[in-house]
């Protein structure tokens, strides 16, 4: 029983239902449309037309547009219904419709029959794309705009198939062809008689390094083609020569980069290049992994002879003795002669050479390139040596001096004073100071010190006794001195390995 009951009022409730949904069906019929014998839509509300209407009306499926409770079939233009803008064509509503519309000498953006004022982008009219800028068509606008995955190229307000080259977006440089922005152009473009360097699409002003165009490789700076350099740039893990902003395949040679001489080999730094090179004429370097090695002096073997290298270059002038492995060899104009027998002067004295190699063992008499004889004992003169040797110490000492104070030292003169009186020689130099003034002074060198007081300089053991200096001002010149040339004391400077510089003194 109690089953049949709710039967009943499930029912009911159906009934009651299907009753309501006629009325509301009913309801919505009488606030519709309703056309009139002569053909004429009127707007019905709650069964009786409604003359002060105007808007949208929906009439089965399709929306009317109604001005003053009649349908216009002749209205095109914005309506708004419930705070929307919508596009009424000819008395209808297209949702379908999106495109550009022309009113109150404005372009909208219509999109699916609704103005849409939040759109920006671009529209296509009558084959022609267009920039929108929060619905409306914005002609003031050239640069940038995404549609889709793509960036296209507007200006003042027309997508420019045309054009191609630079546009800025947000801060930011990018390179346009024919009206679309790509992403996959990385190259060399001609602007403005200039030529830069884009990469993916952007112009890349913080790329140094090389860019091929056209099957050559060009040096770009600062994101511009540098017709200036010359040099050596990595591109990579490999080093290439540049030469007037081309890679140059053909070059072989030396290259500065940074106070440092490298070797390139058809274009390429090669850094297993090690050896002797022949750069200039009779100018030959020695090379470390491809580079100058101004820290090497000494002997290097070259196809079978021995050369040699002062601060990584060929001396052809030195003519001394060089330390190689623990054994001194006599070298001459620059090579190791094996035939050289004689004297040869290393730092401060003078030792005997025999065959090539410093004779340790040699003991007798030499004479010497000058002409001077000397005694030898275990390989070495014992006998003073004379003039030039004292003229190197006393220049050497005013330059030591002159030199802590930022002056510059220039050699005027060097003069072997009579040995009855100075035993030792006159040196006269030019300072330079750094306010442009100068000034000279005469530095005289004495084996007796007795005879002189406030005595400053080196002593060094010179064979029979040391060598004292003093300095004098102005120039010095002694009736019937010996002339020494100033060649001479500066080849003897550049033989020098070592000397020593003391404080200065009072005997």
């Amino acid at each position: 029983m109690k089953n049949f009951k709710k039967l009943i009022a499930v029912v009911l409730t159906v009934i009651l239902s299907l009753s309501v949904m006629s009325v509301v069906a009913f309801a919505s019929t009488t606030d519709s449309l309703k056309r009139t014998d002569d053909g004429t839509w009127l707007y019905m509300e709650n069964g009786e037309h409604n003359a002060d209407y105007t808007g949208l009306v929906k009439y089965y499926d399709t929306w009317y547009y109604v001005e003053n409770g009649v349908l216009n079939w002749n209205y095109t233009g914005p309506t708004e219904y419930y705070g929307t803008t919508y596009y009424v064509i000819k008395g209808i509503l297209d949702w379908d419709y999106s495109s550009l519309v022309y009113v109150d000498d404005v372009w909208h953006y219509v999109e699916n029959g609704v103005y849409s004022n939040d759109y920006t982008g671009l529209t296509k009219y009558y084959g022609t794309w267009y920039y929108v800028e929060d619905g409306v068509l914005n002609w003031d606008y050239t640069g940038l705009t995404k549609y889709y995955d793509t960036w296209y190229y507007v200006e003042n307000g027309e997508l420019n198939w045309n054009y191609t080259g630079p546009t800025e977006y947000y801060g930011t440089t990018y390179y346009v062809i024919k009206g679309i922005l790509d992403w996959d152009y990385s190259s060399l473009v001609y602007v403005d008689d200039v030529w830069h360097y884009v990469e993916n699409g952007v112009y890349s002003n913080d790329y140094t390094g090389l860019t091929k165009y056209y099957g050559t490789w060009y040096y770009v700076e600062d994101g511009v083609l540098n017709w200036d350099y010359t040099g050596l740039t990595k591109y990579y893990d490999t080093w290439y020569y540049v030469e007037d902003s081309v890679l140059n395949w053909n070059y072989t040679g030396l290259t500065q980069y940074y106070d440092t001489w490298y070797y390139v080999e058809d274009g390429v730094l090669n850094w297993n290049k090690n050896g002797l090179y022949n750069y200039y004429g009779n100018e030959w370097c020695y090379l470390t992994n491809s580079q100058i090695d101004t820290y090497y002096t000494g002997l290097v073997n070259y196809y079978g002879t021995w050369y040699y290298v002062e601060e990584g270059f060929l001396n052809w002038d030195y003519c001394s003795l060089t330390n190689y492995y623990g054994t001194y060899y006599g070298v001459v104009n620059g090579v190791l002669d094996w035939n050289f027998s004689g004297v040869l002067r290393y730092g401060t004295t003078l030792y005997y050479v025999r065959n090539g190699v410093l004779d340790w063992n040699y003991k007798g008499k030499a004479m010497y390139c000058t002409g001077k004889t000397y005694t030898f004992r275990n390989g070495a003169a014992i006998d003073y040596d004379g003039y030039v040797a004292d003229a190197a110490q006393a220049l050497a000492l005013m330059k030591y001096y002159e030199a802590k104070a930022g002056n510059t030292v220039t050699l005027v003169e060097a003069e072997g004073m009579p040995d009855d009186v100075y035993n030792g020689v006159a040196v006269t130099v030019k300072i330079r100071s750094n306010d442009g003034s100068e000034e000279y002074y005469t530095a005289i060198t004495c084996k007796n010190f007795q005879q002189y007081t406030n005595l400053i300089g080196i002593m060094e053991n010179e064979g029979d006794g040391y060598l004292y200096v003093i300095v004098v001002a102005g120039n010095h010149n002694e009736e019937n001195s010996v002339v020494l040339s100033n060649d001479a004391i500066l080849a003897y400077l550049d033989g020098m390995d070592s000397f020593a510089l003391l404080n200065p003194i009072s005997v």
